[in-house]
């Protein structure tokens, strides 16, 4: 079961989100990712505590399953460094800007 936890944090990036490019630029066994049914990118990072991350074209990231705010604070900004190590996104993304559940 992907969806186990609750939404513990989410960002708005107000920029579009290339998932096709995403999911090759990550490493696919941590990405699940099948438009035709689900319209986004499910991530489960090796550098963050086992959280995982839904990732839309429309710019939202999710976090599920964080156990701390800093934990789910982790989780966005260093997906966002991995997406912005692979040119797949511009920009920075402020603490801030972090809607907390």
């Amino acid at each position: 079961e992907l969806f186990d936890g609750d939404v513990k944090a989410c960002i708005h990036t107000e920029k579009k989100l290339n998932l096709n490019a995403i999911a090759i630029a990550l490493d696919l066994d941590r990405v699940y990712y099948e438009p035709e049914e689900l319209p986004g990118l499910v991530y489960q990072p090796t550098k963050v505590n086992g959280e995982t991350l839904v990732l839309s074209e429309e710019g939202w990231i999710l976090v599920l399953d964080a156990r701390t705010k800093s934990v789910a604070e982790n989780a966005l900004i260093t997906t966002v460094q991995e997406l912005q190590h692979a040119d797949l996104f511009e920009g920075e993304i402020s603490t801030e800007d972090i809607n907390y559940d």
